[in-house]
């Protein structure tokens, strides 16, 4: 689950556990959590509109990182160890909420 420095880097600094905002597409503005990272395309999910069941794939260049959750890969594993999808989504919910909160975006 842990990228290597030179992955992150591949990758425009995207890292599972992520806060990002969408910088292209019809969802523009849309805050997501990145919940895994591949070949420059991310998996993303808001909890609300893309669940974690289906979330959202975007191209990490389409896609800009407003901070990183404390201590992500345990926040993202917690997320896949919930047994219920709304258990999932309302933890994502809850960690996007708070980073905003945090952050004064």
């Amino acid at each position: 689950m842990d990228n290597t420095v030179l992955e992150i880097i591949r990758n425009n600094g995207i890292t599972p556990g992520c806060i990002a905002i969408s910088t292209a597409g019809h969802d523009v503005g849309r805050v997501y959590i990145v919940l895994k990272v591949n070949n420059k395309v991310s998996t993303v999910a808001d909890g609300t509109k893309r669940s974690f069941i289906n979330p959202k794939i975007k191209r990490v260049s389409h896609i800009k990182v407003l901070g990183l959750i404390e201590s992500p890969s345990d926040c993202i594993k917690q997320i896949y160890e919930l047994k219920k999808e709304e258990e999932q989504n309302q933890k994502i919910r809850k960690l996007i909420e708070e980073f905003l909160n945090l952050t004064d975006y």
